[in-house]
């Protein structure tokens, strides 16, 4: 059986979910909205060994043969906008989130991905210098919270773009000369600039060994923001060797690798995305990618 974690209405989930009922796989879905309604016990021996109770039915942790992992903040939720940190609701929800993410950590079986394979995202800088290890271009970068290195790193480059080093989603921004003004606020926060690489975008998603190329063409500087025409594509064999090779260094199941190929043919790595959220590739560039994920889990199922 398999067990899947993460929002009815996040669309990842909803494709994979709807690619076993095709199969007539069995599953169980843990809505992680209704956490409160959730009960788990797990002892470890040193394996873990336990239940979890949902919607009134009680399963074996021994029972499930693969697990897809999609959580999200449970703080952020309308159900606990009114709730107090040390209220019985608040406590309950982080014990059944901390024990479930500690199972999925040491579970002898595939987990995709596990909690501590996604802590690489949660600095770009380190992300970035384990791409440049298979061989990926990584444009010119400065972390800094100085005010004078972002302007002579500037001058240095021509145009460049800023974003946020840690794990949270950021808008990808060029910098222009009305910002010159802001760029006292680098104080206050550590702030990554890369020198703007002219390009298209391609996705790269990694199931497995399987790979699934999206080319992006978009004149903005996030196209996930902005105007973009997603289309299939197939990236040179020896880049998509190096997107498996660097997803399975960090433990990744599935993977989803942010590349640029400039016109002069050069491959630049922004990130290798550990939980990525592939369904707006897969339906506006008709990649079956919902399906490999799914042909793992029950792969390993079927074993």
């Amino acid at each position: 059986m398999i067990l899947l974690w993460g929002l009815e209405a996040d669309t990842p989930i909803a494709l994979v979910r709807k690619r076993l009922d095709e199969r007539g796989q069995p599953y169980v879905f843990l809505n992680q909205a209704d956490v409160l309604d959730v009960t788990i016990d797990i002892r470890y021996e040193p394996r873990p060994i336990g239940w979890l109770a949902v919607d009134g039915t009680r399963y074996d942790l021994g029972a499930f043969s693969a697990v897809y992992l999609r959580p999200y903040d449970f703080r952020q939720f309308p159900e606990f906008a009114d709730r107090s940190a040390n209220s019985t609701e608040w406590k309950h929800a982080i014990g059944v989130e901390d024990m479930l993410c500690g199972y999925a950590d040491v579970a002898p079986t595939l987990v995709v991905n596990r909690p501590s394979t996604m802590l690489a995202n949660n600095s770009k800088p380190y992300q970035c210098s384990l791409a440049s290890e298979f061989g990926f271009h990584i444009p010119r970068t400065l972390l800094t919270t100085d005010e004078d290195a972002v302007r002579e790193f500037r001058r240095s480059c021509g145009a460049i773009v800023y974003k946020s080093i840690s794990g949270q989603r950021s808008i990808v921004k060029r910098l222009a000369d009305e910002d010159d003004g802001r760029l006292a606020d680098v104080r206050w926060c550590p702030t990554q600039f890369q020198e703007a690489v002219p390009g298209d975008d391609y996705r790269v998603h990694v199931v497995g060994r399987e790979v699934f190329a999206t080319r992006v063409r978009s004149s903005d500087a996030d196209y996930r923001y902005g105007a973009a025409v997603y289309e299939p594509t197939v990236v040179p064999e020896d880049i998509s060797t190096r997107c498996v090779a660097a997803s399975a260094r960090m433990g990744l199941h599935l993977a989803g690798v942010d590349l640029r190929r400039t016109p002069h043919g050069d491959w630049f790595c922004f990130e290798i995305n550990p939980c990525p959220a592939y369904s707006c590739y897969e339906i506006a560039a008709d990649q079956a990618i919902s399906d490999a994920i799914a042909d793992m889990l029950c792969l390993r199922t079927a074993a």
